[in-house]
C-alpha cells in the first residue's frame, strides 16, 4: 500500500508515527517508451531502420530537482518570514509562472543521421519530423516553439532546418521541419522541458528520438531508450519523508534558491565576442535557512550553451577546481568558489563554477556577485541555470532546486551571407533580389510578447520599394520566421529599412535562411556595396541595471554581408531555328550595350541560359564570321547552361555597337517555369566586375514542329497594316485545339480593327473555321485563335489580320505558331503543348 502525495507543502506533519510510502509513477518497460511508430519494429526483418551503434543520439540535462505539483505551492511574491502575514512563501511565483524554477531544464538532444537514402529521396512530399518520446519527463505542453532555445548542426552546411511547426503534448515533442535533414550529419537540438514528478535513475529517465516523414515513414531511430539524468526529490518534495526527518528539516526551515538575476553594468559589461576579463554580475535570492549541524550547502551556476563557455580570463583558460575570479557582497565572499567541468564540455574545460556555504549561514539571502571571464569567441545567446543543493561527505546531492536566469547572455554573433539572386543588375531597375545569411548569433522566441526584430538594411544608394512586402524563397531554402514585416519601416524618410519582428519561432544563429527584398537599383554603376543585417532581442523588465521596462538588445551585427555590383543597360536578344524539346538547336545571339567595356584584355561576354540547356565546352556551331558582327574572341562553353565570349584584345566591345554571332545547343527535355525562363547576358571586365546586363525571356519548347510556316506582309509599310500568315501541320488539328501567332517583340496586333479572317479569298490558302480572335492583353504581340473546324495534315492554312509595323526592323525578327490544347487542369497544367514552328520576318 502507498500514500497519496498529501497536498500541503511548508506546514508541519500530522502524523503520530511514520507514513506509508507515496506512491511512484511506474518507470515502465522499454516497449512502453516507444513511439507508437515504433512500436511494430520488432517486426522489421533484415534490420530496423536504426541509428548507427558508434554514433548513438544522446542529450546533455545538468538539473537533477524533480517536478511535480509542489513546485507551485507556496510561491507567492514576496517571500515571507515566520510570523509575518502570509507565511510561508517563499518568491518564486515569477520563476514559476515562465516555468523557469523547479525542476525546469535545459536539454539539449544530439543525434547524428546515417546516409539512409530516404533522408534525399524526392518521392517524400511530407515534411520531415524529430519526434522525441521520454518515459517520464515531461515536454512543457504547447503548440507553438518558444521553448526550442537553440538548433546547430556541425556537418548541414545550412546549419538546422526551419522549424514550421511546433507540438509539445506531454511525454512526446513533434518538431515539423520546413527543409530537409542532411545524411551523415550531426544535429543539436537545446529544449526547455521538465523533469518527472519523483526520483528517477537515469536509466528509468529515458527517450526515444526518431526522424520521420510526417505521417508517412519513419526514417531511423534509437534502437533502446537512451538515458537522460538522474533525478531526485526537490527541496519542497517533502512528502518522501519520514516523521522524525521531516520535523528535523522544520526546525532549520530547509533553504533553497528562489531567484538567479542578471544585472550587467555599463562600463563593466561588454557584448562583444572575445571580449577579455568580461564581468559578470548576478544577484540571487534565498528563502529559509542553508545552515546546520553538519551539513555543507552548495550553488552551483552552469553556462549554456555547455559546449561553448570555457571560462578563460585574458586569454588563460581556467581548469576544473581552480578558485573562481569572483568579488561578491558580504555573505557570498566567506564562502569559496571553485570552477567546475560539468557534461557537454570536455573534462579539463570549464563551463561552470559552484560556491560551498560551509560555516556560513544562509538565511533570506539578497546579494550580487561578479565573475571575471572572458566571452567565447563566437555568438551565443541562452540562459544559465543556478541550483542549489546539500551534500553530504561522500559528495551526494540531496534537496536540489534549481531556478533559470532571468534573461539570456548574449554575446555579439557576426551574420554571414551575401545578395545570392537578383533578377537584373542594371542601374535604375526595380527588381526582386534574395539574401542568404546565417544570423550568427540565436534570437529567442516568446509568446506572450514580440520576442525581437531583425533589421536589413540596404547600401544607401539602393532604394526600398515600400509598397512591397518581403517574399518567401523557393520552398528548398529556409525562409525566415517573421511574424509581420511592418509597412511602415519600409516608407521611413531616414534609412528605410525591412524589420521583420520575431514570435514564438527562434531566428536560430546556424541555419542559413534566405529572403526576397524588392528594391529599384542605385542610378549609377558600381561595385558590390556590403549590406546591413542586426539581430536585436527584447530583454525581460530588471534584466538590464536601471530598466523597469524591458531592454531592447543586439544580439548579432554585421555591416559586411556582400551585396551586388550595378551595372549598365544592354539590349540583348535571341532568335532559336526551333523549339523542339530536347532537340540540336542553332541560336542567334544580338546585343548592344551601353557601356565600353575597357581597355584591358581578356574582358567577356557572359550568357547564362535557363536550366536545362547544354553547351558543350568546344561550343559547337559557334559563328561570328559575316553577315555576323563580334570582335575576335574564344568561345569556352561548360558542358552546362552557359558560356563565355573570351576577347583577346581591349577595348573590343564598344557602346552602342550592335554584335551578333551563332552558337549551337541543345533544348532542355522539359519546359522550365517561366519565371525561371530567363537568358542573363553580361559584359565583365577581367575582374569579373560587369559592366552591362541584360535579361531576355526564353521561349517555350515543343514535342513536335509544324511542316511548315509562312509570313507574308501585304506592305512593309508603317503603321496598321495586313499581314498574312499560312501554315502546313505534319498532323491532324482537331478542332477545338488553340493556334497561337506570336509577332516578334515591336510589332501589335491591332486591336481596334484587328480584321481577322481565314477565308481563301483573303489568304491564298485553304479556308479554315475560327472563333474568338484573341490579343494577349500583356503581350500585343501575341494573337490567339480556336479552330471550329479541324485542320488536316498537309494542308495549307492561313489567317489575315492587321498589326501595327514598327519603324524599324524588331532585333530577334522572327515570327512563331504554336498549337496548344485545353487540359482541364488546375493551372499551370491548363494547357497542353503540342507543336511549333518558326518563320522569318520581314524588314520594316
Amino acid at each position: 500500500s502507498c500514500s497519496p502525495r498529501p497536498s500541503w507543502a511548508l506546514a508541519p506533519p500530522q502524523w503520530s508515527g511514520d507514513p506509508p510510502p507515496p506512491c511512484e509513477e511506474a518507470a515502465g518497460s522499454d516497449d512502453a517508451t516507444l513511439p507508437s511508430s515504433r512500436r511494430l519494429q520488432r517486426l522489421y526483418f533484415g534490420g530496423p531502420p536504426f541509428f548507427d551503434d558508434m554514433k548513438p543520439p544522446y542529450v546533455n540535462m545538468l538539473v537533477h530537482d524533480s517536478h511535480g505539483p509542489e513546485c507551485d505551492l507556496n510561491t507567492t511574491t514576496p517571500k515571507t518570514e515566520i510570523g509575518e502575514a502570509g507565511y510561508p512563501a517563499d518568491g518564486t511565483a515569477p520563476f514559476r509562472k515562465r516555468q523557469m524554477a523547479c525542476g525546469v531544464t535545459i536539454a539539449r538532444f544530439v543525434f547524428f543521421t546515417t546516409n539512409n537514402p530516404d533522408y534525399a529521396d524526392p518521392s517524400f512530399t511530407a515534411k520531415m519530423m524529430v519526434k522525441i518520446n521520454c518515459n517520464v519527463a515531461k515536454f512543457i505542453e504547447s503548440d507553438l516553439c518558444h521553448n526550442v532555445l537553440a538548433a546547430t548542426s556541425d556537418d548541414d552546411p545550412d546549419g538546422f532546418p526551419r522549424i514550421a511547426e511546433c507540438s509539445f503534448n506531454g511525454h512526446e515533442a513533434e518538431l515539423r521541419l520546413a527543409t530537409r535533414l542532411k545524411p551523415n550529419a550531426r544535429y543539436d537540438l537545446t529544449l526547455k522541458m521538465l523533469n518527472p514528478a519523483g526520483q528517477y535513475t537515469a536509466a528509468q529517465n529515458s527517450f526515444h528520438l526518431t526522424t520521420e516523414y510526417f505521417q508517412r515513414k519513419v526514417i531511423e531511430g534509437t534502437k533502446s531508450p537512451v538515458d537522460m539524468v538522474h533525478t531526485i526529490y526537490n527541496t519542497k518534495q517533502w512528502d518522501h519523508l519520514d516523521a522524525r526527518t521531516y520535523a528535523d528539516d522544520w526546525a532549520r526551515r530547509r533553504g533553497y534558491i528562489t531567484s538567479f538575476l542578471w544585472k550587467p553594468q555599463t562600463g563593466r559589461w561588454f557584448p562583444d565576442a572575445g571580449f577579455q576579463e568580461n564581468r559578470f554580475t548576478f544577484e540571487i535570492m534565498t528563502w529559509g535557512r542553508m545552515t546546520g549541524r553538519g551539513n555543507t550547502y552548495r550553488l552551483r551556476f552552469i553556462a549554456y550553451p555547455t559546449n561553448v563557455w570555457k571560462f578563460c580570463r585574458a586569454g588563460i583558460c581556467r581548469r576544473p577546481k581552480d578558485p573562481c575570479d569572483i568579488t561578491a557582497d558580504p555573505t557570498l565572499s566567506a564562502a569559496t568558489c571553485s570552477y567546475e567541468s560539468f557534461a557537454g564540455a570536455n573534462p579539463e574545460e570549464v563551463n561552470g563554477f559552484e560556491i560551498t556555504i560551509q560555516g556560513v549561514e544562509l538565511k533570506d539571502l539578497q546579494e550580487s556577485f561578479t565573475i571575471t571571464a572572458d566571452n567565447p569567441p563566437v555568438g551565443v545567446n541562452l540562459y544559465w541555470t543556478a541550483t542549489s543543493y546539500r551534500y553530504d561527505t561522500s559528495g551526494r546531492m540531496y534537496e536540489p532546486y534549481s531556478v533559470i536566469l532571468n534573461s539570456p547572455v548574449p554575446v555579439l554573433g557576426e551574420p554571414r551571407g551575401s545578395v545570392v539572386n537578383w533578377e537584373i543588375a542594371a542601374v535604375n531597375q526595380e527588381q526582386w533580389l534574395e539574401l542568404e545569411f546565417q544570423p550568427g548569433s540565436t534570437l529567442l522566441g516568446s509568446t506572450t510578447e514580440i520576442a525581437g526584430t531583425l533589421v536589413i538594411i540596404p547600401p544607401s544608394n539602393f532604394q526600398v520599394v515600400a509598397s512591397a512586402r518581403p517574399m518567401r524563397p523557393h520552398e528548398q531554402y529556409n525562409s525566415l520566421p517573421c511574424a509581420l514585416w511592418p509597412g511602415a519601416d519600409r516608407a521611413a524618410a531616414v534609412t528605410p529599412r525591412w524589420v521583420c519582428t520575431i514570435g514564438d519561432q527562434a531566428l536560430f544563429g546556424d541555419t542559413r535562411y534566405r529572403v526576397q527584398l524588392r528594391v529599384v537599383n542605385p542610378p549609377t554603376l558600381g561595385a558590390a556595396r556590403s549590406w546591413r543585417v542586426e539581430l536585436w532581442q527584447f530583454f525581460s523588465a530588471g534584466g538590464w541595471v536601471g530598466g523597469g521596462q524591458r531592454a531592447n538588445k543586439p544580439v548579432s551585427v554585421t555591416r559586411s554581408l556582400f551585396g551586388m555590383p550595378v551595372s549598365g543597360t544592354m539590349k540583348a536578344s535571341i532568335a532559336p531555328a526551333n523549339q523542339l524539346l530536347g532537340g540540336q538547336n542553332k541560336l542567334r545571339f544580338e546585343f548592344t550595350p551601353s557601356n565600353d567595356i575597357g581597355s584591358q584584355e581578356h574582358t567577356r561576354l557572359k550568357v547564362v541560359a535557363p536550366e536545362g540547356f547544354i553547351i558543350v565546352k568546344r561550343c559547337l556551331g559557334f559563328n561570328r564570321e559575316p553577315p555576323m558582327v563580334l570582335p575576335p574572341c574564344v568561345c569556352a562553353g561548360s558542358d552546362s547552361n552557359s558560356f563565355d565570349l573570351i576577347f583577346t584584345f581591349g577595348d573590343a566591345i564598344k557602346a552602342g555597337e550592335r554584335y551578333i554571332f551563332e552558337l549551337e545547343l541543345t533544348n532542355p527535355s522539359v519546359n522550365v517555369p517561366a519565371e525561371e525562363n530567363i537568358w542573363k547576358f553580361d559584359t565583365v571586365r577581367p575582374d569579373r566586375v560587369p559592366r552591362d546586363t541584360a535579361r531576355y525571356q526564353g521561349f517555350f519548347l515543343f514535342p513536335v514542329e509544324m511542316a511548315r510556316f509562312q509570313v507574308v506582309p501585304v506592305t512593309r509599310e508603317v503603321g496598321p497594316n495586313p499581314v498574312i500568315v499560312r501554315f502546313i501541320s505534319q498532323t491532324r488539328i482537331p478542332f477545338d485545339d488553340f493556334l497561337t501567332i506570336r509577332a516578334p517583340l515591336g510589332v501589335h496586333w491591332y486591336e481596334e480593327g484587328l480584321e481577322f479572317t481565314s477565308q481563301n479569298i483573303f489568304t491564298n490558302a485553304t479556308t479554315i473555321g475560327t472563333i474568338n480572335p484573341t490579343i494577349d492583353p500583356l503581350s500585343k504581340n501575341t494573337l490567339t485563335v480556336q479552330l471550329t473546324t479541324a485542320a488536316e495534315a498537309n494542308i495549307e492554312y492561313g489567317f489575315r489580320a492587321r498589326c501595327i509595323i514598327p519603324g524599324t526592323t524588331p532585333v530577334p525578327n522572327r515570327w512563331w505558331i504554336e498549337q496548344k490544347r485545353q487540359t482541364g487542369l488546375a493551372v499551370p497544367n491548363n494547357w497542353r503543348y503540342i507543336a511549333s514552328t518558326g518563320a522569318e520576318g520581314f524588314k520594316s
